[in-house]
């Protein structure tokens, strides 16, 4: 997928996100109103990021952008169709804050007084409660190759997805796609800002 064509679909998605955000009045004792509109806003945010990034001619890093924008599209889309996708949302945010606090546990410099905050406090409360209520029911959590198949989208995964998240993690292929010319004589050449 070119550049251009991540710009055409994310201006879609934009205009789009926008004429429903600007009539959703959000409930705030709705864990699913509440999510949808959490991350209507941060596809907005990102959105704009690309727009910005691409305005100045800045390419590289818009397919990095754009992976964050298909999972958070993807998680409102299942979310719209199946209202126990809370639980999926839930457990994956549980997840990542678990795995902090035990590297936090296990001395991790970098996190260093992570768990002596009142604001993590109550998120380590939170966890013990409806985390270990979630993995003592058996759920495991869906795989993002199982969030993409829930909606009928492995070919989205296969190729779309795929492709930026190749940009994401420094794949080879991203890397020769962005710094790599191929000469005449079959060559390739190391390009910068190219």
């Amino acid at each position: 997928m070119k550049t251009d064509d991540y710009i055409a679909l994310l201006a879609k998605i934009k205009k789009a996100r926008i004429a429903i955000d600007q009539h959703v009045l959000v409930d705030k004792n709705s864990k699913k109103e509440m999510y949808l509109a959490l991350l209507s806003i941060r596809i907005a945010t990102l959105v704009e990021s690309v727009l910005c990034l691409y305005s100045a001619g800045l390419f590289s890093t818009i397919a990095i952008l754009f992976r964050s924008v298909v999972e958070a599209n993807l998680d409102i889309e299942n979310l719209l169709e199946d209202d126990s996708y809370i639980k999926d949302l839930d457990y994956r945010y549980f997840n990542e804050w678990e795995r902090l606090f035990d590297s936090s546990q296990r001395g991790n410099p970098f996190l260093t007084g992570l768990l002596s905050s009142k604001e993590t406090s109550a998120i380590v409360s939170l966890i013990e409660r409806e985390y270990k209520l979630l993995k003592a029911s058996g759920y495991k959590g869906l795989t993002v190759k199982d969030r993409f198949d829930k909606l009928n989208q492995g070919s989205v995964y296969y190729s779309i997805y795929n492709i930026s998240c190749c940009d994401s993690h420094n794949n080879l292929r991203a890397l020769f796609n962005w710094n790599t010319v191929i000469n005449e004589d079959g060559s390739y050449s190391i390009t910068y800002f190219s």
